[in-house]
């Protein structure tokens, strides 16, 4: 990144999350699913292999893209990710530099339909280690994503572990959660890419019992 962090450190992270929460209530955000999709996708987050280089906020980022990735509702379902990549580009978020608000921005839009082409206006002025973390903080929300589909928080936890041969993602369940191991599964894509592996799932019931397995989010 090409600006240096400075602002960022002198910021407290409490301050930095409080503006991100503050933004996201005054477009009356559906709380309970942003929480939801925040904790699943911090918890992805902690079996993702390490970037190249080290890039000490990804973890920060991930956590407002998650929050903030569906303010875009406020204009209907139809576009609201590229909705919601304008409205934190656009936002007054104090503490955080504009790149850093153009990532945030760019991950809560890739969080649907297809990830942006190289090209896409998203990406201009971010180098490639930024374009990397966008790549894998996208791959992790878009499956947290998927495990709130029906935003009754069904899905409890998540744990990600990556081997040479895949991905193995395991999963508490409350319930049938057949349509969220569906909408991950469609969503895995991008994750599946960056990793070079097949993305596989377990369920496992409150219960602590393995109930179904499946790769790309089908069950048997």
């Amino acid at each position: 990144m090409g600006e240096k962090g400075l602002e960022s450190a002198s910021i407290p992270r409490s301050a930095r999350k409080a503006a991100v929460i503050e933004l996201a209530r005054s477009w009356d955000f559906e709380e309970a699913h942003a929480v939801q999709v925040t904790k699943l996708a911090l918890e992805l987050y902690g079996g993702l292999p390490p970037p190249k280089k080290n890039r000490e906020w990804e973890r920060e980022w991930l956590e407002y893209a998650s929050l903030l990735h569906d303010i875009g509702y406020i204009n209907g379902v139809r576009r609201h990710h590229k909705v919601s990549e304008a409205m934190i580009c656009r936002a007054d978020l104090i503490g955080f530099r504009r790149s850093e608000k153009q990532i945030i921005a760019a991950v809560a839009r890739a969080h649907r339909k297809r990830f942006p082409d190289a090209d896409d206006p998203v990406f201009d002025g971010l180098g490639d280690d930024d374009r990397e973390s966008v790549r894998r903080l996208a791959g992790v929300l878009r499956i947290a994503d998927g495990f709130d589909r029906t935003h009754r928080g069904l899905i409890t936890s998540a744990q990600m572990r990556v081997s040479r041969n895949d991905c193995t993602i395991s999963c508490k369940a409350v319930g049938g959660v057949d349509e969220e191991l569906r909408a991950a599964g469609r969503k895995s894509d991008v994750l599946q890419e960056l990793l070079g592996v097949p993305v596989k799932f377990i369920v496992v019931s409150s219960g602590g019992f393995p109930e179904r397995e499946g790769e790309n989010g089908t069950t048997p």
